[in-house]
């Protein structure tokens, strides 16, 4: 399954309908910053499954924060989370991540991932 990381921030991927990607970011839950979806990219493409690793790092560090989505639909969405506080409005987010998705009704010639290294 193709994975998108903060490098792709911004960047457009062409996939098809029932392929599924998976989106990893970096998160520091214990600093109180989160990623949190502004847009979630439907009705184009449905979230599956969303979840933290902690790895194996001393407390405080780091952990990546995952989702899994699946294209449910041919057009075009933005997939955007926003890091920020839970108090914090998206605006004042520290950062944020925009996929954009382009789904057609058939499977893509090339898989998310293959056009993405293609670029």
């Amino acid at each position: 399954m193709p994975s998108f990381h903060e490098q792709d921030d911004g960047r457009t991927v062409e996939t098809g309908v029932g392929e599924e990607f998976a989106i990893g970011l970096p998160e520091n839950p214990t600093a109180g910053f989160r990623w949190r979806l502004a847009r979630d990219g439907g009705p184009v493409c449905a979230l599956r499954d969303e979840v933290f690793d902690p790895g194996r790092q001393a407390p405080g560090q780091p952990g990546m924060h995952y989702w899994r989505f699946q294209v449910a639909a041919a057009g075009v969405a933005a997939i955007e989370l926003a890091y920020r506080r839970a108090w914090e409005s998206v605006p004042g987010a520290a950062r944020t991540f925009v996929l954009h998705v382009t789904a057609k009704e058939e499977r893509a010639a090339k898989p998310a991932s293959a056009a993405r290294d293609a670029e």
